[in-house]
């Protein structure tokens, strides 16, 4: 008997209470399963909180935040063999599902389902939390030779402005390993759904205002080389 098998990355998505009670559910769809082999994981902190049923675990986080998911469901045949079986992890930085069953229709479907889903759960800044390294590693190369530059023709505020803004793509990189800025997974469950954070805001003004000075930097060694 064929078994179909698929293990794939999860986009940049925001989560609230509600449309992780709808992930659940797509993982119920069509699965006889037991509740004594699901499993809901809700971490907090240092603390787990593992229930059976997503509401349940929820319940057992009371008013506290959700820092990462994980949960797996598996529905049994009539041979009590396992038929299907989905499993979803989810934290700031790293988030994938793993799908298997015996039954193809059920499998594509499923798979087609938690696309819609994850598409829809989108943020904002998709973009910049898959390009974000490189994005950083480029301002910085670009920003410390000009730098360089601007140094050998002896223009200081310039040249220790380019570095400043170097120093600073440095720490919002480490933020961003950290999962604090533009994390794969955001979860909103017990406070307002905003649509950013602080960081995002200051680094996407940052990031403008240091192309603008790039800009302007080279526009001015150009001018100077060109006389």
């Amino acid at each position: 008997m064929a078994r179909f098998r698929k293990i794939h990355d999860i986009p940049p998505t925001i989560w609230t209470k509600e449309s992780l009670v709808e992930l659940a559910h797509i993982a119920h769809e069509g699965v006889s399963s037991r509740d004594e082999y699901n499993q809901f994981t809700l971490s907090f902190g240092d603390a787990d909180y593992t229930e059976s049923s997503i509401e349940s675990a929820f319940e057992s986080l009371g008013n506290k935040e959700v820092d990462s998911i994980d949960f797996k469901v598996m529905g049994w045949n009539e041979n009590n063999e396992i038929e299907n079986s989905l499993s979803v992890s989810m934290d700031s930085r790293v988030s994938q599902f793993q799908i298997s069953s015996t039954d193809e229709i059920w499998f594509l479907g499923r798979v087609e389902q938690l696309n819609a889903l994850f598409i829809s759960q989108k943020p904002w800044y998709s973009f910049l939390s898959l390009k974000f390294p490189q994005i950083a590693g480029s301002v910085q190369g670009v920003s410390f030779v000009g730098a360089l530059l601007l140094l050998g023709i002896q223009s200081w505020y310039f040249a220790a402005f380019l570095l400043i803004i170097n120093f600073m793509f440095g720490r919002a990189f480490k933020y961003y390993q950290d999962g604090r800025l533009f994390p794969k997974t955001h979860f909103f469950i017990n406070r307002p759904n905003k649509k950013t954070s602080n960081e995002s805001i200051t680094l996407v003004l940052s990031f403008l205002v240091a192309i603008a000075t790039i800009l302007g930097v080279g526009l001015q060694i150009w001018s100077l080389t060109s006389q």
